[in-house]
């Protein structure tokens, strides 16, 4: 995920959050230096000296001089030369962890952030103790910190979720989405849950329409629920009415992230009006190209969703064309291999496209199995963009995969 348009501040993070803290928990967090060790940690710019500052003060720092240690290191450059610093750094966290005995939830964030599982699992015991005090705010971000990192410890999670069936009447429709988004992520499936969380997003749907939720929150329960009970119809269609309303909102804001969960979602559940909504959708995704954070994953996976449902509209075929034509040379092999697939069933051939994948093909076609790479080049053939130097690169690579499946790498 990358840095989100907007922000927000919870309120169960002041004072010891950040200034401003994602809607999409961003790679990148901001921190103002209000101490004197997060002003002298800031000038740092590497994480090799920054991490050894750390380590050398590591026991004058307090427990906001620590977040902010911790909420700084997102943007430190370097980070792959400091490995055994980076560990020195991780064990003065967990030696000191009563520091955040009533913020856990801010040292998951964090971790999270980073994508350090390791240090969260030997935080596990101080979570498990400290999960039935947690608000219910708190309890959100918890479980979406767990989640990110695919710690699925069964009694962690089990604690989690008793806890915030009880509490889901008081969380907001922020914590809602981060909660369903979570039990996808480690798969959780347990019937009692799901419908009580469903319940209750129904309910407050059907009571306060789009108004009680921001276009994020919609875009994961979209996605979540897709994915979690795919078969609900009637939860679905409560849901994409809130979402055609919130695309005729002007206040709600859809990132390329967010019409990609839609696309993801819609191309697995069923619903009523679906041609209405899809006729939505497609002005939504008009102008997808001009998303900045519109990616190659994000790309590869509406594919797939309008592969999957027939959908040759050209609203939408446009975005995945231009991204071809702009950034097809840059593409990994299973995204090329994905867009490939999708031009040519739809017949899109036009030269720009297909001669930026010409050129990643030769690049990249090695990475694909050998079952793969025939069927790019059948891609290639369909659409009549084959030449004597695609066919002759990919057969030598047909042929050394073939020797490497039958004799072994050499």
């Amino acid at each position: 995920q990358v840095c989100a348009m907007f922000t927000w501040r919870p309120r169960h993070v002041a004072p010891w959050g950040p200034r401003t803290c994602s809607v999409r928990f961003a790679k990148i967090l901001q921190w103002d230096c209000d101490t004197e060790h997060a002003r002298r940690m800031s000038l740092h710019e590497n994480a090799l000296p920054f991490l050894a500052y750390c380590v050398e003060h590591a026991d004058q720092l307090t427990k906001r001089d620590w977040l902010a240690a911790l909420t700084m290191l997102t943007t430190r450059r370097q980070q792959q030369h400091a490995g055994k610093l980076m560990r020195q750094f991780h064990d003065c966290v967990v030696e000191r962890h009563e520091l955040f005995s009533d913020n856990v939830h801010l040292l998951l964030h964090r971790y999270a952030v980073l994508g350090s599982s390791a240090t969260v699992w030997r935080l596990l015991p101080m979570v498990e103790a400290k999960i039935p005090s947690m608000k219910p705010g708190e309890v959100s971000v918890s479980a979406w910190a767990l989640g990110k990192l695919h710690v699925g410890d069964k009694v962690l999670w089990g604690d989690i979720a008793r806890l915030a069936v009880s509490q889901q009447s008081q969380m907001e429709a922020r914590d809602l989405a981060l909660m369903s988004w979570s039990f996808m992520t480690v798969d959780r499936r347990v019937p009692d849950e799901l419908i009580g969380l469903k319940a209750e997003v129904r309910s407050r749907l059907e009571k306060e329409g789009a108004r009680g939720f921001s276009a994020h929150d919609l875009c994961m329960l979209m996605r979540s629920f897709a994915a979690l009970t795919p078969r609900d119809s009637i939860f679905f269609t409560v849901l994409i009415r809130s979402l055609s309303k919130a695309f005729e909102d002007p206040a709600q804001h859809f990132t390329a992230q967010g019409l990609t969960s839609i696309w993801t979602a819609v191309a697995r559940v069923q619903f009523e009006e679906k041609d209405e909504f899809l006729e939505q959708l497609l002005e939504q995704t008009r102008r997808l190209r001009l998303d900045h954070t519109f990616n190659q994953t994000m790309a590869a996976e509406i594919a797939t969703a309008v592969k999957r449902m027939r959908i040759s509209d050209g609203r939408v075929m446009y975005q995945l064309v231009h991204f071809c034509q702009r950034r097809g040379r840059y593409l990994r092999a299973p995204e090329m291999l994905t867009l490939a697939t999708v031009l040519s069933d739809m017949r899109h051939d036009d030269p720009m496209a297909w001669k930026q994948l010409n050129v990643r093909v030769q690049e990249r076609a090695i990475d694909l199995e050998l079952e793969e790479m025939e069927k790019l080049v059948q891609c290639f053939q369909k659409v009549g963009r084959s030449n004597s130097r695609i066919e002759s690169l990919t057969s030598l690579f047909l042929q050394v995969k073939a020797d490497n499946s039958r004799y072994g790498p050499s």
